[in-house]
This record gives structure tokens, C-alpha cells and sequence, in this order.
């Protein structure tokens, strides 16, 4: 089982509760096409954009940090519980 990108993530986050590339994007203060970007995987998002949409979707920061390529620090730490958490939350989305 491999990890999605980032913005396969976000797409299918997006697709899943029917919300559109704009609205996200005014949502965490940044551009569409900027947010498009990230989605297609043409750049990864920053720190401050990744805790933008960790607040909007409630998603942990550190998971969604994971998948952006801004691993946390204390990535090294986690238990295998964790682990599976993380896969979890990925595929429910919360």
C-alpha cells in the first residue's frame, strides 16, 4: 500500500464533499491556481498552507505533513498504532 500524493489526496478530499477548487482555496487564503498547483502535484504546498487546510479539515497537521514532504520532527516517534491511525484518518478523511 503506497501513500497518495498530496494533491491526489486533496483531490479526491475535495471531490468527496463536492467542494469546488475556488471555494477551498478562499477558504485557507490562497489562490485557486496556486491550490491547483498542488493538487496536480506541480509543487508542494508550504508549511503555512498545510496548516491551513490541518484547521479547514481538521485532518492532523502532522499526517497531512507527512504527504506534503514537510515530515514533523517527531515522525521517527510514532508507534504503530499510530501508524495505523494515520492510514485510517487518510482514508476517511477526518
Amino acid at each position: 500500500m503506497s501513500l497518495p500524493t498530496f494533491g491526489e489526496w486533496l483531490a479526491m478530499y475535495l471531490d468527496d464533499r463536492g467542494l469546488t477548487q475556488g471555494h477551498f482555496a478562499q477558504q485557507i487564503g490562497i489562490s485557486r491556481t496556486y491550490l491547483s498547483d498542488v493538487i496536480r502535484d506541480r509543487c508542494n504546498p508550504s508549511r503555512r498552507v498545510v496548516n491551513a487546510i490541518s484547521a479547514t479539515t481538521g485532518v492532523n497537521v502532522d499526517m497531512l505533513s507527512v504527504l506534503a514532504d514537510l515530515c514533523p520532527p517527531n515522525l521517527r516517534t510514532w508507534s504503530l498504532e499510530d501508524i495505523e491511525g494515520f492510514f485510517g484518518v487518510l482514508k476517511e478523511g477526518k
